[in-house]
């Protein structure tokens, strides 16, 4: 693991078999190692099939030496049963290109972009990860995730 200091940030929670990340800032190596060491500790208690929300919207993108380990937790995800994923973030083809870099194996899930949380959440209730719901927006009540927005933003 990289000795050098954390740059950037994120928060990981674990909603039966949904595990959503949110991240900000640029990332550096060490932020990116610290990431997968919690992502597979947080998700060691999975069982197939799992999905993931992973919440870029305030993520600035990484420093390649960052990538490796983002690669090797998609091979992890991939071996321990994760069947879809939702991506959230404005369109960027910097961020779309990077990501692609860092996730070569997406043909082995179920991926889609999204532009806004709810949308994504409703996709991943239809596909069978009821978890989802929780995180829907009722009318003028934020969800966790979008109270997690407003604070970051």
């Amino acid at each position: 693991m990289s000795a050098e200091p954390l740059h950037g940030d994120y928060q990981l929670y674990l909603l039966d078999n949904l595990l959503i990340a949110s991240a900000q800032g640029s990332w550096n190596q060490a932020i990116s190692e610290h990431f997968a060491e919690d992502f597979k500790h947080i998700g060691q208690s999975l069982s197939a099939p799992w999905a993931h929300l992973v919440l870029l919207e305030q993520w600035e993108l990484a420093v390649p030496e960052a990538e490796q380990a983002v690669s090797e937790l998609q091979q992890w995800c991939i071996q321990t049963g994760m069947s879809h994923v939702a991506q959230v973030f404005s369109f960027s083809p910097l961020k779309q290109y990077q990501l692609q870099r860092m996730l070569p194996a997406e043909q082995h899930y179920n991926k889609q972009v999204f532009f806004e949380v709810t949308s994504a959440t409703q996709w991943l209730n239809r596909q069978g990860f009821s978890a989802a719901k929780l995180l829907f927006l009722e009318s003028d009540k934020p969800s966790m995730i979008q109270r997690h927005f407003d604070k970051v933003a």
